[in-house]
């Protein structure tokens, strides 16, 4: 399976030595930015999978502790 997404191109292939989908996602630039690092059962997983990898990239979120343990999350400004 292809899909377009967000300007980068996600593919899902089967493996058979998993015995599942995989997925890998491109950039416009023809580069691989990510993959999957395990099978999923469903194809449609692999490709849900690879959009948030997408999101990731191009929302990065970090975790901080404040001064009391707590976790809080920042988000960096990206442009689309």
């Amino acid at each position: 399976m292809h899909e377009t997404y967000r300007g980068y191109e996600l593919y899902t292939t089967w493996n058979d030595e998993a015995l599942g989908f995989d997925y890998s996602v491109w950039s416009s630039e023809k580069e691989r930015v990510a993959c999957s690092s395990e099978a999923y059962f469903y194809e449609e997983n692999a490709m849900i999978a690879a959009k948030e990898d997408v999101d990731k990239l191009l929302n990065p979120v970090e975790k901080h502790t404040c001064e009391k343990g707590e976790d809080t999350e920042h988000v960096e400004d990206v442009i689309l």
